[in-house]
């Protein structure tokens, strides 16, 4: 089957934007401008810009820097359709390279009449105006269709018909509150590419924008592209109003997992997508599940020993998607009540460059499951190599931190810790360093290098508190880099009561870890 071109607009910096608490600073917007352009999206909504004057700003300054280039993406901007909102939206926009115009009326019945006051003729009347002024103020006009999921389908049709006839290259179909089904969805588009003329001509593309309120909108954005939708709308991490939009990341994801059955090209560049979700988690300032989709903690983790004995043998038993091309983190497998015998194994091979004999990985696990017991908790590389050295598998001397206090000033974080350094046949020392930094993961990196003479540094962190009442937790991801390692990333967690000592802890994983037996 012959793939068929989609076009991709990302709108983090206006959709994900107007979410209520994550409108982002003008330096942070520009920053994500070029992360998207790098992962290769065809048009960057640069945001609303007569909304505020912080936002014409941004629009115009993110104009000014996509102004040449062959590669450049088109940038958009959202505007009412009001004549004189036109004309200077478009006037903002005008230093692009590439432009869309991107205006927006409302075609279900309630909307019509709740927000605008008119009937269907009249919105109809509005809608040939707005676009007919624009045609020609930008290089291409989207006239988007507000509640379209919602919208009585036949005129849903008349209106892509209009505005396409007054000159809109590109009409949005919005499932605007996150209402459809994703078969619902699927006959509204092919319906509409069937019925209207230049959709089915291809002298205009059928865009969907589709909102996440009840957890579908990757499944409408795939449903309405398998039915013939030229183009999505997505946001990185899926930020944006109330639920967010289809995210950006899971959409490349099955894209690249089942390009059997979608036959589907896009511009993306996979290996940069990782760095623009970190970018725009760091930037959002909020914490993500876990479990999210692609970019979640424990996507490439694996407790289980049947999990962990299936990806022992063949990596693709518990894997659907090759996490690798996305730039990821490393797989990690974390030793809990639930782990086997392949778990210890893979562990010991992975964290201390050792392949353990059945019995004795038989042995050790037993041991760990022993130390856990009941608890929830799992077993930290650290404490897993410490039992490793115990059973005389392991000749390195370990570091783990005994105890930390952390002061700061209105420019620096400072650490002082009490280490103490396991060696083999050796009664263990006692050893003292500080740390320093403009923030708590600067200070525990500087401290971690000092005392270990390792040259790590945070690739990324997700540091998230859950609990209740006076018991709260924290649970730090991180992805820790090591230049001295052919630059190699380890991807570590910690759980604790104390975020400042669950990033030392972590740190000292990656440190422990790159340690190597003499035997």
């Amino acid at each position: 089957m012959p793939s068929r071109r989609v076009v991709v607009l990302d709108t983090t910096l206006r959709d994900g934007d107007q979410a209520a608490g994550f409108a982002f600073p003008l330096r942070d917007k520009l920053h994500i401008a070029h992360a998207l352009a790098a992962a290769g999206v065809d048009i960057i909504e640069a945001g609303f810009p007569l909304s505020s004057a912080a936002d014409a700003e941004a629009c115009a300054l993110i104009a000014r820097e996509f102004s040449a280039g062959t590669g450049s993406p088109a940038i958009a901007a959202m505007c009412r359709s009001i004549p004189g909102e036109i004309r200077e939206t478009a006037r903002i926009l005008a230093p692009a390279r590439r432009s869309l115009l991107h205006l927006s009326l409302p075609v279900s019945d309630l909307h019509i009449r709740v927000k605008l006051g008119l009937d269907r003729a009249a919105l109809l009347s509005r809608a040939i105006e707005s676009v007919s002024l624009a045609v020609g103020l930008a290089g291409e006009i989207e006239m988007g269709a507000e509640d379209a999921s919602r919208a009585d389908v036949p005129f849903l049709a008349e209106y892509c018909d209009a505005v396409t006839r007054a000159g809109a290259r590109v009409v949005n179909i919005a499932d605007t509150v996150g209402h459809a089904l994703p078969a619902e969805f699927a006959g509204r588009i092919a319906y509409l590419k069937r019925t209207v003329p230049a959709f089915r001509d291809g002298a205009a593309r059928i865009s969907v924008h589709c909102h996440n309120d009840l957890s579908l909108a990757v499944a409408n954005t795939l449903a309405a592209v398998s039915a013939g939708a030229d183009q999505i709308e997505v946001s990185a991490l899926g930020v944006g109003e109330r639920a967010g939009n289809a995210a950006l990341e899971e959409i490349a994801a099955v894209f690249d997992a089942r390009a059997d059955s979608l036959a589907v090209k896009t511009g993306l560049v996979l290996s940069a997508i990782a760095p623009l979700a970190r970018l725009v988690f760091s930037c959002a300032g909020t914490a993500l599940s876990p479990f999210k989709p692609v970019t979640g903690s424990n996507v490439r983790a694996h407790a289980s020993g049947i999990h962990q004995h299936g990806i022992s043998v063949d990596a693709q038993t518990y894997q659907s998607v090759n996490f690798a091309r996305f730039g990821t983190g490393d797989e990690r497998i974390v030793l809990s009540r639930h782990s086997g015998r392949s778990g210890v194994e893979s562990a010991a091979l992975r964290y201390a460059g050792i392949q353990l004999s059945s019995e004795r990985a038989t042995r050790l696990l037993d041991r760990i499951k022993k130390d856990l017991g009941s608890d929830g908790s799992a077993y930290g590389v650290t404490e897993f190599l410490l039992l490793l050295q115990v059973e005389e598998c392991l000749d390195v001397p370990l570091v783990r931190c005994v105890s930390l206090r952390v002061s700061s000033t209105e420019r620096h974080v400072s650490m002082r810790a009490r280490f103490s350094v396991s060696v083999p046949h050796t009664r263990a020392k006692a050893i003292h360093g500080t740390g320093r930094g403009y923030s708590i993961s600067e200070a525990a990196v500087d401290l971690v290098n000092r005392v270990c003479r390792t040259d790590l540094s945070i690739h990324s962190l997700s540091l998230s508190s859950y609990g209740s009442g006076t018991v709260m937790r924290h649970r730090a991801y991180l992805e820790i880099r090591s230049a001295s390692c052919m630059d190699r990333i380890f991807a570590v967690e910690r759980v604790g009561t104390d975020r400042e000592s669950i990033l030392v802890s972590a740190l000292l994983d990656a440190a422990n870890s790159l340690r190597r037996p003499s035997r």
